[in-house]
């Protein structure tokens, strides 16, 4: 293993953790709020312990961390914004991200636009690169 590689890990599950840790600090400051607790569970399972996991298996080089990722990317890339959306108002916790670089596409005024998110393929890159075999 090269000194990049070990660094990157190292850059890499930092990054986790602390991804994993400003989730939990959203959830303690938002608890107070009407948040349903299925809403606090799937925020805690997609935001903590997914990103706990994805750590844990880059620390030790496990090539699952690289599907772990993608379950993310796949939740988190591209959400639609659909005014008075059912799944709209299901998931209005329990799936925006702590962390987000987002950009809207298409036309909000009407209620259908898009939300870009380049950071979690970003970090799919990147565990890609850190969790290759030599």
């Amino acid at each position: 293993m090269n000194e990049w590689t070990s660094m990157g890990k190292k850059i890499l599950t930092s990054f986790w953790l602390i991804y994993a840790l400003i989730a939990v600090v959203i959830v303690v400051a938002q608890y107070q709020s009407a948040i349903t607790v299925l809403s606090v569970l799937a925020y805690l399972t997609v935001f903590f312990a997914l990103p706990i996991s994805i750590g844990y298996s880059i620390w030790h080089s496990k090539l699952w961390s690289i599907g772990l990722t993608l379950i993310l990317v796949l939740t988190q890339s591209i959400k639609a914004v659909a005014l008075g959306s059912w799944l709209n108002t299901l998931t209005y916790f329990a799936f925006n991200p702590p962390i987000s670089l987002a950009f809207p596409v298409g036309d909000f005024t009407s209620g259908n636009g898009y939300l870009v998110d380049p950071l979690p393929s970003l970090l799919l890159l990147l565990c890609v690169l850190v969790t290759k075999k030599p």
